[in-house]
């Protein structure tokens, strides 16, 4: 949800579906960072609606000791972070992301690979969906997630994974044929509580990294897709968002108790 904090899981938030767990993992909880990403332009077309939803930012886990695998994490650090385009200082800058960001919160971003030689390859939290890009390792502070989302929207199927055991598995519904939820590669860059925990977004949603293809705003939000609960759990299962993946209540809860943010998510069909 974005717009002071109004729909940055904008586009694609929804509802959610009904689930079913297995086996939650459930670690040490240490307190966790808000995390927040600043949107680039987009170009498909916008849609407005006359309901307005507020969202509060909420801590999210972090691991309590440090993980000798998983994905690296990089969170901000320096008052501003510049992406280049290669690891290299006189090379094209992509973008350039504050931190803290306007609304207060630290910035994110999902590791690819390794540091080399003081710089680390990124996924960005920008338009076009997929986009990547190199940061100077002294500008943040470098973690390891061991958990991942693999979700199949084929089978409506959202499975959560620390490292190779899979801890969650659920129902979900997705975007429909003309607001579709994107297929690629994201990370969490955020928690939110919705103001109405019954409401639209159930009691949590995580916003993340990618875009909907198909519209530029929502809701006073860029767009953002996002991963959230739902007042209709009789839909999940089907096609029915704006873009957004809709979960049950009680699984988003859930996940919110142990899932950090930095996760990579991949969205597949």
């Amino acid at each position: 949800m974005s717009a002071a904090i109004v729909v940055v899981v904008g586009v694609v938030l929804a509802a959610s579906c009904g689930s079913r767990i297995a086996g939650t993992a459930r670690l040490g909880h240490a307190p966790a960072r808000i995390l927040w990403s600043e949107p680039l332009a987009a170009t498909p077309p916008a849609l407005e609606t006359a309901e307005a939803w507020t969202f509060t930012p909420v801590l999210a886990p972090t691991q309590p000791a440090p993980e000798p695998l998983g994905t690296v994490v990089a969170h901000g650090l320096a008052a501003q972070i510049t992406a280049y385009v290669a690891p290299d200082p006189d090379s094209a800058v992509i973008e350039t992301f504050a931190h803290p960001t306007e609304r207060g919160g630290p910035q994110v971003f999902q590791g690819l690979g390794e540091p080399v030689d003081g710089w680390l390859e990124v996924r960005l939290p920008v338009r076009p969906n997929g986009t990547t890009g190199w940061i100077r390792v002294d500008d943040v502070d470098l973690t390891r997630n061991p958990y991942r989302i693999e979700l199949d929207v084929s089978d409506y199927e959202l499975r959560v994974f620390r490292h190779d055991d899979e801890v969650v598995r659920t129902t979900v519904s997705i975007g429909t044929g003309d607001t579709p939820t994107p297929i690629g590669q994201f990370y969490l860059i955020e928690l939110l509580r919705p103001s109405d925990p019954d409401g639209l977004y159930g009691p949590f949603a995580y916003g993340l990294s990618g875009f909907s293809t198909a519209l530029t705003s929502f809701n006073g939000g860029p767009g953002i897709i996002g991963i959230h609960g739902t007042n209709e759990p009789e839909l999940l299962g089907s096609d029915v968002s704006h873009g957004c993946v809709r979960v049950g209540n009680d699984v988003i809860s859930d996940l919110a108790e142990f899932l950090p943010l930095g996760t990579p998510v991949t969205i597949r069909r």
